[in-house]
Protein backbone atom coordinates (compact mmCIF):
# COMPACT_ATOMS: atom_id res chain seq x y z
CA UNK A 1 0.00 0.00 0.00
CA UNK A 2 2.73 2.29 0.66
CA UNK A 3 3.98 1.96 -2.77
CA UNK A 4 0.72 2.72 -3.94
CA UNK A 5 0.49 5.71 -2.38
CA UNK A 6 4.30 6.93 -3.27
CA UNK A 7 3.22 5.90 -6.73
CA UNK A 8 -0.19 8.26 -6.57
CA UNK A 9 2.04 10.93 -5.30
CA UNK A 10 4.02 10.91 -8.28
CA UNK A 11 1.90 10.98 -10.46
CA UNK A 12 0.17 13.64 -9.32
CA UNK A 13 4.16 15.91 -9.77
CA UNK A 14 3.85 14.28 -13.76
CA UNK A 15 5.51 10.92 -12.77
CA UNK A 16 4.70 8.02 -15.53
CA UNK A 17 4.84 5.22 -12.56
CA UNK A 18 4.63 1.50 -13.07
CA UNK A 19 4.49 -1.57 -10.79
CA UNK A 20 6.28 -4.96 -11.60
CA UNK A 21 5.12 -7.72 -9.50
CA UNK A 22 4.64 -11.43 -8.80
CA UNK A 23 1.01 -12.69 -9.09
CA UNK A 24 1.12 -13.94 -5.64
CA UNK A 25 -2.53 -15.14 -4.54
CA UNK A 26 -4.15 -12.35 -1.98
CA UNK A 27 -2.14 -9.45 -3.27
CA UNK A 28 -3.31 -6.23 -3.97
CA UNK A 29 -3.04 -5.79 -7.73
CA UNK A 30 -6.77 -5.32 -8.60
CA UNK A 31 -6.28 -1.81 -6.37
CA UNK A 32 -3.46 -0.96 -8.93
CA UNK A 33 -5.42 -1.55 -11.49
CA UNK A 34 -8.17 0.53 -10.11
CA UNK A 35 -5.79 3.65 -9.69
CA UNK A 36 -4.91 3.53 -13.51
CA UNK A 37 -1.55 2.29 -12.95
CA UNK A 38 0.28 -0.20 -15.42
CA UNK A 39 1.08 -3.61 -14.13
CA UNK A 40 3.30 -6.47 -14.87
CA UNK A 41 2.64 -9.43 -13.25
CA UNK A 42 6.07 -12.87 -12.91
CA UNK A 43 4.67 -15.59 -13.39
CA UNK A 44 4.39 -17.77 -10.00
CA UNK A 45 6.70 -20.53 -10.33
CA UNK A 46 6.81 -23.87 -8.90
CA UNK A 47 8.36 -23.73 -5.31
CA UNK A 48 9.98 -27.35 -4.63
CA UNK A 49 13.38 -26.17 -3.86
CA UNK A 50 12.02 -23.09 -1.93
CA UNK A 51 11.72 -22.70 1.83
CA UNK A 52 8.28 -21.71 3.23
CA UNK A 53 9.10 -18.70 4.17
CA UNK A 54 10.38 -17.03 1.23
CA UNK A 55 8.28 -14.17 -0.38
CA UNK A 56 10.14 -13.93 -2.96
CA UNK A 57 8.34 -17.14 -4.41
CA UNK A 58 11.81 -17.68 -6.36
CA UNK A 59 15.44 -17.19 -5.63
CA UNK A 60 16.54 -13.76 -5.69
CA UNK A 61 18.58 -13.91 -8.88
CA UNK A 62 16.17 -14.98 -10.89
CA UNK A 63 13.46 -12.99 -9.80
CA UNK A 64 16.15 -9.75 -10.75
CA UNK A 65 16.33 -11.48 -13.98
CA UNK A 66 12.51 -11.73 -14.56
CA UNK A 67 12.29 -8.11 -13.22
CA UNK A 68 15.04 -6.83 -15.82
CA UNK A 69 13.52 -8.89 -18.63
CA UNK A 70 10.47 -6.52 -18.12
CA UNK A 71 12.43 -3.12 -17.62
CA UNK A 72 14.46 -3.90 -20.71
CA UNK A 73 11.46 -3.98 -23.05
CA UNK A 74 10.41 -0.35 -21.69
CA UNK A 75 10.41 2.49 -23.72
CA UNK A 76 12.40 4.30 -21.60
CA UNK A 77 15.05 4.14 -18.90
CA UNK A 78 13.58 4.59 -16.00
CA UNK A 79 14.34 7.52 -13.54
CA UNK A 80 13.60 5.58 -10.32
CA UNK A 81 13.58 2.41 -9.37
CA UNK A 82 11.59 1.49 -6.08
CA UNK A 83 12.19 -1.71 -4.22
CA UNK A 84 9.59 -2.33 -1.31
CA UNK A 85 10.30 -6.18 -0.32
CA UNK A 86 12.03 -7.77 2.38
CA UNK A 87 13.72 -10.77 0.60
CA UNK A 88 15.59 -8.34 -1.33
CA UNK A 89 19.20 -6.86 -1.05
CA UNK A 90 22.42 -5.91 -2.53
CA UNK A 91 22.28 -8.78 -4.85
CA UNK A 92 19.05 -7.63 -6.30
CA UNK A 93 19.88 -4.34 -6.67
CA UNK A 94 23.30 -4.84 -8.24
CA UNK A 95 21.89 -6.64 -10.84
CA UNK A 96 19.87 -4.03 -12.47
CA UNK A 97 21.84 -1.07 -11.59
CA UNK A 98 23.13 -0.16 -14.66
CA UNK A 99 19.54 -0.80 -16.28
CA UNK A 100 17.78 1.83 -14.29
CA UNK A 101 19.02 5.53 -13.45
CA UNK A 102 18.62 5.73 -9.67
CA UNK A 103 17.42 3.12 -7.12
CA UNK A 104 15.32 3.66 -3.85
CA UNK A 105 14.57 0.66 -1.21
CA UNK A 106 12.04 1.44 0.96
CA UNK A 107 13.24 -1.06 3.94
CA UNK A 108 12.13 -1.53 7.75
CA UNK A 109 15.55 -3.54 8.29
CA UNK A 110 18.96 -2.93 9.03
CA UNK A 111 19.67 -6.56 8.51
CA UNK A 112 20.96 -6.53 5.19
CA UNK A 113 23.07 -4.34 2.59
CA UNK A 114 21.71 -2.48 -0.45
CA UNK A 115 22.86 -1.06 -3.43
CA UNK A 116 20.60 2.34 -3.43
CA UNK A 117 20.98 5.92 -4.00
CA UNK A 118 17.92 6.86 -1.60
CA UNK A 119 16.57 4.43 1.52
CA UNK A 120 13.05 5.34 3.13
CA UNK A 121 12.68 3.42 6.65
CA UNK A 122 8.94 3.22 7.97
CA UNK A 123 9.87 2.52 11.43
CA UNK A 124 10.27 5.34 13.59
CA UNK A 125 12.65 3.74 16.05
CA UNK A 126 15.53 3.75 12.97
CA UNK A 127 17.87 6.48 12.60
CA UNK A 128 20.24 7.31 9.88
CA UNK A 129 23.17 6.03 11.39
CA UNK A 130 21.98 2.86 11.46
CA UNK A 131 22.37 2.20 7.78
CA UNK A 132 25.65 4.05 6.95
CA UNK A 133 27.16 0.64 7.04
CA UNK A 134 24.66 -0.98 4.91
CA UNK A 135 24.37 1.39 2.17
CA UNK A 136 26.84 3.35 -0.45
CA UNK A 137 28.60 6.40 0.91
CA UNK A 138 26.24 8.45 -1.21
CA UNK A 139 23.00 7.09 -0.35
CA UNK A 140 20.81 9.63 1.02
CA UNK A 141 18.98 7.70 4.16
CA UNK A 142 15.15 9.34 5.19
CA UNK A 143 14.38 8.13 8.80
CA UNK A 144 11.60 9.45 11.39
CA UNK A 145 8.28 10.82 11.52
CA UNK A 146 8.35 13.83 8.86
CA UNK A 147 8.73 10.93 5.97
CA UNK A 148 6.01 8.84 6.91
CA UNK A 149 3.74 7.54 3.83
CA UNK A 150 0.75 8.57 5.17
CA UNK A 151 -2.35 8.89 2.53
CA UNK A 152 -3.68 12.18 1.99
CA UNK A 153 -6.74 10.91 3.49
CA UNK A 154 -4.83 10.54 6.61
CA UNK A 155 -4.09 14.12 6.89
CA UNK A 156 -7.63 15.77 6.31
CA UNK A 157 -9.14 13.49 8.75
CA UNK A 158 -6.97 14.60 11.36
CA UNK A 159 -8.00 18.23 10.75
CA UNK A 160 -11.03 17.34 12.25
CA UNK A 161 -10.27 16.72 16.15
CA UNK A 162 -11.17 12.81 17.26
CA UNK A 163 -12.39 12.52 20.48
CA UNK A 164 -13.06 9.38 21.30
CA UNK A 165 -16.61 8.14 23.12
CA UNK A 166 -15.57 7.28 27.24
CA UNK A 167 -16.45 4.83 28.00
CA UNK A 168 -15.42 3.24 24.73
CA UNK A 169 -18.35 1.87 22.82
CA UNK A 170 -17.14 1.70 19.13
CA UNK A 171 -13.70 -0.77 18.74
CA UNK A 172 -11.90 -1.10 15.93
CA UNK A 173 -9.68 -4.80 15.68
CA UNK A 174 -7.33 -4.16 12.95
CA UNK A 175 -5.35 -7.05 11.83
CA UNK A 176 -4.20 -6.35 7.90
CA UNK A 177 -0.84 -9.24 7.61
CA UNK A 178 -0.51 -13.16 8.47
CA UNK A 179 -2.12 -13.63 11.83
CA UNK A 180 0.32 -16.40 12.80
CA UNK A 181 -1.15 -16.18 16.57
CA UNK A 182 -4.76 -16.50 15.85
CA UNK A 183 -5.35 -13.00 17.85
CA UNK A 184 -8.49 -12.43 15.75
CA UNK A 185 -10.22 -14.71 17.16
CA UNK A 186 -8.85 -14.58 20.74
CA UNK A 187 -9.84 -10.84 21.09
CA UNK A 188 -13.11 -11.55 19.41
CA UNK A 189 -13.29 -14.56 23.03
CA UNK A 190 -11.85 -11.87 25.02
CA UNK A 191 -14.50 -9.07 24.23
CA UNK A 192 -17.17 -11.41 24.91
CA UNK A 193 -16.51 -11.74 28.50
CA UNK A 194 -15.41 -8.31 28.91
CA UNK A 195 -17.58 -6.42 31.64
CA UNK A 196 -17.83 -3.46 29.55
CA UNK A 197 -21.73 -3.76 28.14
CA UNK A 198 -21.64 -0.52 26.75
CA UNK A 199 -19.66 -1.21 23.58
CA UNK A 200 -22.08 -1.00 20.79
CA UNK A 201 -20.24 -1.54 17.57
CA UNK A 202 -17.17 -3.78 16.90
CA UNK A 203 -15.25 -3.42 13.35
CA UNK A 204 -12.59 -6.13 12.18
CA UNK A 205 -10.20 -5.01 9.65
CA UNK A 206 -8.66 -7.49 7.35
CA UNK A 207 -6.35 -7.01 5.10
CA UNK A 208 -5.98 -7.97 1.73
CA UNK A 209 -3.35 -10.69 2.89
CA UNK A 210 -4.91 -12.10 5.87
CA UNK A 211 -4.89 -15.27 6.22
CA UNK A 212 -8.09 -17.20 6.33
CA UNK A 213 -10.03 -14.41 6.46
CA UNK A 214 -13.66 -16.00 5.46
CA UNK A 215 -12.37 -18.49 8.84
CA UNK A 216 -12.85 -15.10 10.86
CA UNK A 217 -16.11 -14.23 9.06
CA UNK A 218 -17.41 -17.60 9.84
CA UNK A 219 -16.37 -17.55 13.48
CA UNK A 220 -17.87 -14.02 13.86
CA UNK A 221 -21.23 -15.19 12.72
CA UNK A 222 -21.22 -17.73 15.35
CA UNK A 223 -20.64 -15.87 18.25
CA UNK A 224 -24.10 -15.30 18.87
CA UNK A 225 -23.38 -14.06 22.61
CA UNK A 226 -22.04 -10.85 21.39
CA UNK A 227 -25.05 -8.41 22.39
CA UNK A 228 -23.88 -5.56 20.04
CA UNK A 229 -23.40 -5.79 15.86
CA UNK A 230 -20.30 -7.19 14.49
CA UNK A 231 -18.84 -5.65 11.18
CA UNK A 232 -15.98 -7.64 9.39
CA UNK A 233 -13.95 -5.41 6.20
CA UNK A 234 -11.28 -6.53 4.38
CA UNK A 235 -10.50 -3.31 2.34
CA UNK A 236 -12.19 0.61 2.37
CA UNK A 237 -11.34 3.28 0.09
CA UNK A 238 -12.06 6.01 3.46
CA UNK A 239 -9.95 4.00 5.45
CA UNK A 240 -8.87 7.20 7.07
CA UNK A 241 -12.82 7.43 7.97
CA UNK A 242 -12.93 4.42 9.34
CA UNK A 243 -10.09 4.09 12.00
CA UNK A 244 -11.39 7.51 13.34
CA UNK A 245 -15.30 6.56 13.55
CA UNK A 246 -14.26 4.07 16.17
CA UNK A 247 -13.32 4.96 20.10
CA UNK A 248 -10.91 2.40 20.64
CA UNK A 249 -8.54 0.02 18.31
CA UNK A 250 -6.74 -3.61 19.02
CA UNK A 251 -3.99 -4.11 16.49
CA UNK A 252 -0.91 -4.83 15.89
CA UNK A 253 2.60 -2.71 15.13
CA UNK A 254 2.68 -2.45 11.42
CA UNK A 255 1.77 1.37 9.97
CA UNK A 256 -1.66 0.86 11.14
CA UNK A 257 -0.05 1.85 14.31
CA UNK A 258 0.81 4.77 12.78
CA UNK A 259 -2.20 5.75 11.36
CA UNK A 260 -3.96 5.28 14.15
CA UNK A 261 -1.72 7.28 16.80
CA UNK A 262 -2.00 9.93 14.06
CA UNK A 263 -5.70 10.19 14.37
CA UNK A 264 -5.54 10.18 18.01
CA UNK A 265 -7.40 7.12 18.18
CA UNK A 266 -6.55 5.16 21.35
CA UNK A 267 -4.57 2.02 20.66
CA UNK A 268 -3.68 -1.29 22.40
CA UNK A 269 -0.96 -2.47 20.14
CA UNK A 270 0.37 -6.53 20.44
CA UNK A 271 3.32 -6.68 18.64
CA UNK A 272 4.07 -9.66 16.69
CA UNK A 273 7.60 -9.33 16.06
CA UNK A 274 10.88 -7.91 17.57
CA UNK A 275 10.57 -4.79 14.75
CA UNK A 276 6.79 -4.01 16.37
CA UNK A 277 8.36 -4.13 19.47
CA UNK A 278 10.16 -1.69 19.11
CA UNK A 279 7.67 0.28 17.27
CA UNK A 280 5.14 -0.12 19.69
CA UNK A 281 7.16 0.52 22.85
CA UNK A 282 8.44 3.94 21.17
CA UNK A 283 4.64 5.06 20.23
CA UNK A 284 3.16 4.20 23.80
CA UNK A 285 5.83 6.94 24.88
CA UNK A 286 4.48 9.37 22.58
CA UNK A 287 0.86 8.83 22.00
CA UNK A 288 -2.16 7.17 23.46
CA UNK A 289 -1.04 3.80 23.27
CA UNK A 290 -0.46 0.81 25.35
CA UNK A 291 1.69 -2.77 24.85
CA UNK A 292 -0.16 -5.79 25.33
CA UNK A 293 1.72 -9.42 25.31
CA UNK A 294 0.07 -11.47 22.25
CA UNK A 295 -0.27 -14.43 25.44
CA UNK A 296 -2.78 -11.91 26.61
CA UNK A 297 -5.09 -12.66 29.56
CA UNK A 298 -8.93 -11.10 29.82
CA UNK A 299 -7.09 -9.54 33.01
CA UNK A 300 -4.27 -7.76 30.59
CA UNK A 301 -6.49 -6.23 28.01
CA UNK A 302 -9.33 -5.31 30.87
CA UNK A 303 -6.38 -2.93 32.61
CA UNK A 304 -5.01 -1.66 29.51
CA UNK A 305 -8.61 -0.98 28.39
CA UNK A 306 -9.53 1.20 31.16
CA UNK A 307 -5.65 2.78 31.41
CA UNK A 308 -6.72 4.49 27.64
CA UNK A 309 -10.36 5.21 29.23
CA UNK A 310 -8.51 7.41 31.50
CA UNK A 311 -6.01 8.67 29.52
CA UNK A 312 -8.67 9.12 27.46
CA UNK A 313 -11.04 11.28 29.61
CA UNK A 314 -7.74 13.31 31.02
CA UNK A 315 -7.89 14.42 27.23
CA UNK A 316 -4.78 12.98 25.90
CA UNK A 317 -5.74 12.01 22.48
CA UNK A 318 -3.62 14.46 20.91
CA UNK A 319 -0.52 12.03 22.79
CA UNK A 320 2.36 14.36 23.61
CA UNK A 321 6.16 14.72 22.21
CA UNK A 322 7.50 13.75 18.28
CA UNK A 323 3.36 12.92 17.72
CA UNK A 324 2.31 16.44 18.04
CA UNK A 325 4.85 17.54 15.34
CA UNK A 326 3.65 15.36 12.45
CA UNK A 327 1.96 16.94 9.90
CA UNK A 328 0.99 13.92 7.91
CA UNK A 329 2.91 15.36 4.61
CA UNK A 330 5.90 12.41 4.55
CA UNK A 331 4.71 11.68 1.60
CA UNK A 332 5.36 15.03 -0.66
CA UNK A 333 8.57 15.57 1.51
CA UNK A 334 9.60 12.16 -0.42
CA UNK A 335 8.29 12.76 -3.57
CA UNK A 336 10.31 16.26 -3.22
CA UNK A 337 13.37 14.69 -2.54
CA UNK A 338 12.82 12.37 -5.52
CA UNK A 339 12.38 14.71 -7.77
CA UNK A 340 15.58 16.90 -6.71
CA UNK A 341 17.67 13.95 -7.15
CA UNK A 342 16.71 12.71 -10.24
CA UNK A 343 17.07 16.51 -11.54
CA UNK A 344 20.96 15.95 -10.68
CA UNK A 345 20.87 12.88 -13.80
Amino acid sequence: MRCLTLAEALRERGANCIFICRNHPKNIYYLIKEKHFLLYLLEILPRIHQPSDNWLGVEQIEDAEQTLGVIKNLTAIPDWLIIDHYEIDIAWESKLREYVKKIMVISDLIDRKHNCDLLLSQNLVHIPEQFHSLVPKNCRILCGYETLLFRPQFVKVRQDYHQPTVPFQRVLVAFSGIDKFNLIKNILEHLAFLPVAYISEVTILLGLTTQSDMDVKKFAERLTQFPWRINVVNSVNNMANLIASHDIAISAAGFTAYELAFLNVPTVLLPVSSVQKEVANFLQSCALVEVLDVKFGIDQLLELWQKLEQKARLNLTRGTGLLRSIDGCGTDKVCEIMWRLAEKL
